[in-house]
């Protein structure tokens, strides 16, 4: 990954990070000191990626040249630092949290495991974009990281951010009974399951690759992350309907009217597991690039040649004639690729060519076995 996708991933990751974890401040009054720091690393991060990319302190073909500019983002990330340290240790009396962590099957903890990946991911992005600079420092050179190192952090923590997205939404604030879990998880669960038989029977083998094995658990996650979000609109839906009157399209709208805080968030899920599923289907739509060994070169370079001159001289045309190896057969592959109108006469006997050798200017002459 290059310097200016990483500077810009960092402060992504601990703002998205703050942005669930508020939500424990704002209903349960907890993790006022853990927000201050996320939201100081957020801006902290976006002046530390304007500093990598703009000082050329690291070399990427992403990053701009060495300029003088990078001493003063280096000086006012330091005086930054400074200046929340203060803030912080002179306000901290006012920072403390109101309740504790009451179960592990709650709200808060989901969130609170929310955070802690993201911020590993963050830490694993971070730490891969300067070791370049500071194995440079202990050693003498410079060892860079590739996508390998990268993938072996951010793949599992991204399977279980979906797992937490998926069992966020059915969590309830405090503790959530067992029975209730279930409930509200098994219909999603049933999908999920049923989304992974499916993959495997159409060839997808986890057990024989750990690529197999990555892209089987996403499928699975994203289906479930969908079908939990459904079920919530659904859910909702139906409590407003049975009030109201209304069908339940028009009470799921009003649902989203309602609480745009918490089904918009819901949606955004959605388009979470969607984007992964976009990214599993990635690879089978890349093509391959194509090998071109010596003999198709030949043949593109005489398709285009012929192709010139017949522009230049659309009128001057003269039909093939006598037998040729090259172009036998009313399909042949060279045949196709020439335009109808090419001049095309067949060669006694087979020369080299030379790129020095004068251009013809009115006929292109084929050169093929005897």
């Amino acid at each position: 990954m290059g310097s200016r996708r990483n500077a810009s991933l960092m402060p992504w990751l601990t703002g998205t990070a703050f942005l669930h974890s508020v939500m424990m401040q704002e209903k349960r009054g907890m993790l006022k000191v853990w927000n201050m720091w996320l939201v100081f690393a957020t801006f902290w991060l976006a002046i530390l990626g304007t500093f990598l990319t703009r000082s050329g302190i690291i070399s990427s073909v992403h990053a701009f040249a060495q300029s003088s500019i990078g001493g003063w983002f280096g000086w006012f990330l330091i005086i930054t630092l400074a200046a929340f340290l203060y803030f912080f240790w002179r306000n901290k009396s006012h920072l403390r949290s109101e309740h504790k962590l009451e179960s592990l099957v709650s709200r808060e903890s989901s969130f609170l495991f929310n955070n802690l990946l993201f911020v590993l991911a963050c830490f694993t992005i971070l730490w891969g974009t300067w070791f370049p600079k500071i194995s440079e420092l202990a050693q003498g050179h410079q060892v860079t990281v590739g996508a390998p190192f990268y993938n072996s952090v951010a793949i599992p923590v991204a399977l279980l951010l979906l797992l937490l997205t998926a069992l966020g939404p059915l969590l309830a604030w405090r503790k959530t009974s067992l029975e209730s879990l279930k409930r509200n998880f098994l219909w999603p669960a049933l999908g999920a399951s049923a989304v992974g038989l499916v993959m495997m029977i159409s060839g997808v083998r986890p057990w024989n690759d750990i690529s197999y094995f990555y892209a089987l658990m996403a499928a699975m996650l994203a289906a479930l992350v969908s079908l939990t979000v459904i079920s919530e609109f659904i859910r909702g839906g139906r409590v407003i309907s049975a009030h109201s009157g209304q069908n339940l399209f028009a009470s799921m709208v009003h649902l989203l009217h309602r609480n745009t805080r918490r089904y918009g968030g819901y949606i955004v899920h959605f388009g979470v597991a969607v984007l992964v599923i976009g990214m599993l289907g990635t690879p089978s739509i890349v093509r391959p690039k194509k090998k071109w060994d010596t003999a198709t070169k030949w043949r593109w370079a005489r398709t285009r040649w012929s192709a010139s001159l017949t522009r230049r001289n659309p009128t001057r045309t003269t039909a093939a004639s006598g037998p040729s190896s090259m172009f036998s057969g009313a399909r042949s592959r060279s045949q196709r690729c020439i335009p109808s109108g090419a001049s095309i006469r067949p060669a006694s006997r087979r020369r080299p060519f030379h790129a020095s050798a004068p251009r013809p200017r009115k006929t292109f002459t084929w050169f093929t076995k005897d």
